[in-house]
């Protein structure tokens, strides 16, 4: 008989916690190196495979994969037993290259997977806390017990499906999706065959397309749509979308090409150049896949009651990825549906839902602040910068060529021309760039906004230059130092001239993992006064 020591698991970002509860299960290790003791329930006796570990577990039980890089050659593929919880060590720590076949009723949480799949059947099961790196989910079969996705990320595929379901419920809550750019064909969720989709404070970026449904009915809320190519295709099947932000979205919020209900509440849709709406599809009548749009701003206007068509004032409207929280005195500020939910917001909150992702949460923007001359600037801020209420906000108090409203909208100093210090003017960044004022190097691949600009790289594009470490020239050569980020292909070029053009001079160079920096050796060339970096993702 097995005496079961009172432990319970508690998987978090980077972290792994064991707090005592009674009656809690045991817990059975998995290391890269280890002296395998049966039944593997310390991390000195941990296992040496994935398979010893869960034939020792029974239901309940945790196995807990230790940190490491766990390549195929380590294991093709784990497949779980029903009932015992798989945990790594967390995203930072336990990289996971092999397939897991999921069980009915366990979770699977704290790893970081690398272009591999996690596949499950029509059965209850967790995936929580991870990161898929190139990597997806895949989960078919008929039945009612759900497939939830909880705090995960997914990021660097530049082709197929991050998460595809069908005929199951799939619930996905607290998800971030990225993908390259809308041009590759990649899609955030898929979801068919008459399952049920519900999403909840989740974001897209880059997709070509964030949501595909066929026949599956979806409950959306919370959700942020940004920069993708399509946010919502969809095909037969009842669609309710309420406090969501469609913003930058090439084609549309939604494709809407049926005549099932389509319900859209307390919503954002703005800044699409082709339509903000997709209202026309082949093949349909005129009526048939026009969605019911109420209380929502609509760039460009839409019929349905409490619509309006105003700029939603957002803050930081410019930079790769806008923080689209309403800044004060947005009109969607308590202007939502009057009977939605907006207990959460934060007083004082005017006794009415705000629109958008952050409508009804605590992350809303409170209403009936101070703004005693009428100008849109809140007194307090105004009071702080500029010690009185003399000015009206059209004025540009540091002559950087952003006013003194668009400074409060980008959360930067009216006072300081360069607010971040990163060479570019704050009115350049926001007019011409598209950074941000506020951050540095908006891109966050190491090299100032200002740098790139003078360079010739994209302030944008974290991929199109990194910042070198270290060049020094030794016997001839030239040995140029740079950061390494794995999965990533680098490239050295070099000019005779800052701004380029720049030809390549040492190819092709592939980022691992366990490597922070790596050296080109190249001889010295007369013709090259200028090096550079570029790296991308594979």
């Amino acid at each position: 008989m097995r005496i079961r020591a009172p432990l319970c698991l508690i998987v978090a970002y980077g972290a792994l916690a064991v707090v005592a509860l009674p009656g809690a299960a045991d817990v059975h290790y998995v290391a890269t190196a280890a002296n395998p003791v049966y039944p593997y329930t310390t991390e000195e006796t941990a296992a040496r495979s994935f398979e010893q570990a869960i034939e020792a577990a029974e239901p309940g039980d945790t196995v807990h994969v230790l940190p490491g890089m766990y390549h195929r050659g380590f294991a093709e593929n784990v497949t779980m037993r029903e009932g015992v919880n798989f945990a790594g060590s967390g995203p930072d720590h336990t990289l996971f290259c092999p397939d897991i076949s999921m069980a009915a009723g366990i979770v699977v949480s704290g790893f970081r997977f690398l272009h591999s799949k996690v596949s499950s059947g029509s059965n209850a099961s967790v995936i929580a806390d991870c990161v898929f790196e190139g990597a997806a989910i895949e989960c078919g079969g008929w039945g009612e017990e759900v497939l939830s996705v909880v705090r995960c990320e997914f990021v660097g595929r530049r082709s197929g499906r991050y998460v595809d379901v069908w005929g199951v419920p799939l619930s996905i809550r607290a998800c971030r999706f990225r993908a390259t750019q809308p041009t590759y064909w990649v899609i955030g969720i898929a979801a068919g065959d008459g399952g049920f989709l519900r999403a909840d404070n989740c974001v897209f970026t880059g997709c070509d397309t964030a949501i595909s449904l066929v026949d599956t009915d979806s409950e959306i809320s919370r959700t942020i749509f940004a920069d993708n190519g399509m946010a919502l295709d969809t095909g037969y099947l009842d669609v309710q979308v309420s406090e969501c932000t469609f913003f930058r979205n090439e084609w549309a919020a939604t494709s809407a090409t049926n005549d099932y209900r389509q319900e859209f509440r307390n919503c954002i849709v703005w800044g699409s150049e082709a339509g903000n709406i997709l209202e026309e599809q082949k093949g349909y009548p005129a009526d048939a896949y026009m969605p019911s749009i109420t209380f929502s701003n609509v760039e460009g206007g839409y019929p349905g009651l409490g619509n309006i068509d105003v700029d939603p004032m957002f803050f930081l409207p410019s930079g790769q990825e806008p923080d689209l929280h309403l800044c004060a005195f947005s009109p969607c500020v308590d202007a939502g549906d009057p009977f939605s939910d907006y207990s959460n917001e934060p007083e004082p909150n005017g006794g009415r839902i705000n629109m958008g992702a952050y409508g009804g949460t605590w992350e809303a923007m409170t209403s009936e602040l101070v703004d005693v001359d009428g100008d849109n600037l809140r007194d307090d801020w105004e009071m702080e910068n500029f010690g009185s209420l003399d000015g009206d906000g059209s004025g540009d108090a540091d002559d950087d060529g952003l006013s003194d409203r668009g400074e409060y909208r980008h959360l930067s100093d009216p006072n300081n021309p360069d607010s971040d210090g990163d060479g570019l003017l704050d009115g350049a960044e926001v007019d011409h760039h598209g950074t941000d004022p506020t951050l540095s190097d908006t891109d966050n691949d190491g090299t100032p906004d200002g740098k790139e600009v003078e360079q010739g790289t994209k302030p944008l594009d974290p991929w199109d230059a990194l910042a070198i470490i270290s060049l020094r020239i030794v016997d001839d050569q030239v040995h140029v130092v740079h950061p390494v980020q794995p999965r990533c292909w680098y490239e050295l070029q070099s000019s005779f001239f800052p701004g380029g053009p720049f030809g390549i001079v040492c190819p092709n160079w592939e980022g691992r993992f366990g490597v922070p920096a790596h050296t080109f050796v190249v001889d010295v060339s007369p013709y090259a006064r200028f090096y550079r970096i570029e790296a991308r993702p594979f």
